[in-house]
């Protein structure tokens, strides 16, 4: 384990699941003990725009360059920087960061390339290109590797072992690095956040002009799952409590909105957040148009099947008879690892 265990939060969000609302109903400029940057406390996402602007999005990634490989190995390289000087600043002010990411910013494009049906991969899969795997993992200091036998002191002239990526590790950064966050996942039914996600990417191609409709389906391929959402929680979990860490954290969405009173107090008695910062009215809101969508709380397979039926020919309108198609199919192959997240979530 590492020897420096930073003060810091990770809020990990699939698109549309609230992760935005979350933050303001927190209200973090106003937490005494918080610090996130200007940006909405979004990080990392200098890879995900890159590979959109530029021919990359299009393409397997077995089939980049060198010189492409490096480009975007190093954009992850700088959100990690930028990461690490975040938490120095916090911790020089003895204060926690805060950061929020959605789960694809952070993965490994070797994984991207090698997804089953579900979204489901892992380095087991024999068909993983080991080299271009290892070729995209983020360098990390000394700091974050173990020190066998040595009490994780810092004397640079002390072994360290290799740094690990447990089987369904799908990121670019090392287990010891990933234990050093205390995380919190948002969630939300994929029958809600799947079609608000691919609306994004068209919004997003209006302006990068990244690819044609059938790019966009193999971005919706690629990443509209929970799979991935789960395979994070999951990967929190490997951190022993023994060691000083405290669980991952899971939030429904429907719960921030609707028990705002209940869950999101807890959330900052966990966090060691001011829950008299609250910004209850901007909760109110959102209850509002929350009921306004009727949007489904958990929606077991049977009822799921006849909401579906319901939304298809308005997603065939929207969207196209293909999308609409795809929609229904990632939702079915995603909501079991939705119903695993929601069993645990905090309430």
């Amino acid at each position: 384990m590492s020897s420096t265990i930073f003060n810091r939060i990770l809020l990990v969000s699939t698109p549309g699941a609230a992760a935005s609302s979350l933050t303001k109903i927190l209200n973090l400029p106003n937490q005494p003990t918080i610090v996130t940057n200007g940006e909405g406390s979004y990080f990392a996402t200098s890879a995900f725009v890159k590979a959109l602007n530029s021919r990359l999005i299009k393409i397997p990634v077995s089939q980049w360059t060198e010189v492409e490989q490096e480009a975007i190995q190093a954009t992850y390289q700088t959100d990690f920087d930028a990461l690490e000087a975040w938490s120095l600043l916090a911790r020089a002010r003895r204060k926690t960061l805060f950061a929020t990411v959605h789960p694809f910013w952070l993965e490994n494009p070797a994984f991207v390339s090698r997804r089953g049906p579900n979204g489901s991969v892992t380095r087991n899969d024999p068909d993983m290109d080991m080299d271009l795997w290892r070729s995209f993992h983020v360098n990390l200091p000394l700091d974050y590797y173990n020190r066998p036998n040595n009490n994780n002191n810092n004397n640079n002239n002390t072994p360290v072992s290799p740094l690990s990526f447990s089987p369904h590790n799908a990121t670019v950064f090392a287990d010891e690095y990933l234990r050093t966050w205390r995380t919190v996942f948002v969630i939300r039914h994929p029958v809600q956040t799947f079609p608000r996600f691919f609306r994004a990417l068209r919004a997003l191609n209006k302006r990068h002009a990244f690819g044609t409709e059938d790019v966009l389906q193999h971005l919706l391929l690629a990443y509209m799952n929970m799979y991935r959402v789960r395979m994070l929680y999951e990967q929190s979990l490997l951190a022993h409590p023994a060691d000083g860490h405290t669980p991952p954290i899971i939030l429904d969405a429907s719960d921030i909105v609707f028990h705002t009173e209940i869950v999101v107090v807890k959330l900052c008695h966990e966090l060691g957040l001011d829950g008299n910062a609250i910004n209850y009215e901007w909760a109110f809101r959102l209850r509002e148009n929350e009921m306004r969508e009727a949007a489904p709380r958990n929606t077991q397979p049977v009822s799921l099947q006849a909401l579906l039926a319901s939304l298809a020919g308005g997603w065939t309108t929207e969207f196209g008879a293909d999308v609409a198609a795809l929609l229904k199919r990632f939702i079915l192959d995603s909501v079991g690892d939705f119903q695993y997240l929601w069993d645990r979530r905090l309430k």
